[in-house]
Formats: structure tokens, C-alpha cells, sequence
């Protein structure tokens, strides 16, 4: 996710990828497995994510896929938001006096990886974007 900052023509696939295998082992790994034990709605959200992690896949690997030549102002709300998403995120439970152990990481919870994808997303351009940030803002 960091390669956003550099900009290379190339990392867009890579991103895209990156992100799709998280969001498929998220819905897998902590929604279904988990998650799903005590919220019976989950059962019917799971499948979203792995639907985006498909999405993200070919979305990626289209022709204009993400891009992240521009530097206006979306995209560097997408910065701040993907920040807030790898850093903030983790960093709330000592706020609310809770353990550290309850701290929600990128790649492993879905609420930092929604919201890091969307900073992601925010920060790119190219064809398929617009239709990949359903479903993590539903989230």
C-alpha cells in the first residue's frame, strides 16, 4: 500500500492484487470464521468481501487499471485517509482504555482495511475505480 507514495506505472497491478488477497483473507479469516459465530447478518457480508476481492483482482489487471499519477486534492485525501486506516486505526484502543490486544490492523480486521482501501482507492485513477468503492463503503 505504500508503493501509492511512490507512483510507479506499474505498482497499480501490484496494489490491486495486494489488496484483493487481503480483502478475500479477511472476509475468510476473520468474518466468516470469526465473526460469523456471533453475528448471524455476517453470514450475508462475508460474501461481499470476497466478491471486492474479486473486483479488485480484475479491476486491477484491466486495461487502465489504477494509476497514481495525479496529486490533487482527492488524492491526497486518499493519502490521509490511508493513513488514518494504517496508523490511527490501531492506535485507538489506549484512547478507550482497552489492551493493546484489541487493536484492529490493516490486512487483518475489516474496518482498517475498508477504510485504507478507500484512502487507496481515493488516491487512485483509471477505469474501474469508480465501481470498487461500493462495497467498502457499505462497510
Amino acid at each position: 500500500v505504500l508503493l501509492v507514495l511512490r507512483r510507479p506505472p506499474r505498482h497499480g497491478l501490484w496494489i490491486a492484487l495486494v489488496l484483493a488477497a487481503l480483502f478475500a483473507f479477511v472476509g475468510w479469516s476473520f468474518l466468516s470464521s470469526r465473526y460469523a459465530v456471533i453475528n448471524w447478518a455476517i453470514a450475508y457480508v462475508a460474501p461481499a468481501f470476497g466478491l471486492q476481492a474479486l473486483l479488485l483482482a480484475f479491476g486491477g489487471a484491466a486495461r487502465g487499471g489504477l494509476a497514481f499519477e495525479q496529486r490533487d486534492i482527492a488524492a491526497r485525501l486518499g493519502l490521509l485517509i490511508m493513513a488514518a486506516g494504517l496508523v490511527v486505526y490501531p492506535l485507538l484502543p489506549p484512547l478507550f482504555r482497552r489492551p493493546w490486544t484489541s487493536a484492529e490492523v490493516f490486512g487483518i480486521a475489516p474496518d482498517p482495511t475498508a477504510i485504507t482501501t478507500l484512502g487507496v482507492l481515493l488516491a487512485a485513477s483509471g477505469g474501474p475505480v469508480p465501481l470498487l468503492f461500493a462495497i467498502p463503503l457499505l462497510w
